[in-house]
């Protein structure tokens, strides 16, 4: 059973450092098996390139999924967080994102937020 209303889901991310975090909607969660994730982080609502794309499919930052216990996990690696440190000039940066789910054509809005770069300074 989809969510209602999308939750706020904030990610701070240490560049040079490796990232993993896991969400459970509250409420009940719902049974996630044979459902699908994508999220995307960008500068702005409006930018056309994302800064960093995820998603259940294999790759550097990836979502995963609970199945009947409902959660979804983010793990980005220690290289790409670097990236984006790097990529912002060691500055910290404040940016945007959203995680669908989908099954069977139908996509809900798990959660959304704002994407905290804090850069390294050991690198």
């Amino acid at each position: 059973m989809p969510l209602a209303d999308p939750g706020i889901w904030n990610l701070t991310l240490y560049a040079g450092a490796t990232y993993s975090q896991r969400a459970t909607p509250s409420g009940t969660p719902w049974d996630l098996t044979g459902y699908d994730a994508r999220a995307m982080v960008r500068d702005t609502y409006p930018s056309v390139t994302p800064v960093l794309s995820m998603g259940t499919a294999a790759g550097l930052a990836t979502i995963t999924l609970g199945g009947t216990a409902g959660w979804v996990q983010i793990d980005i690696d220690a290289t790409t967080t670097a990236a984006l440190g790097s990529a912002y000039g060691y500055e910290a940066a404040s940016l945007v994102w959203d995680i669908e789910l989908e099954n069977a054509g139908d996509v809900t809005r798990f959660a959304y937020g704002v994407v905290t770069i804090s850069p390294e300074v050991t690198r």
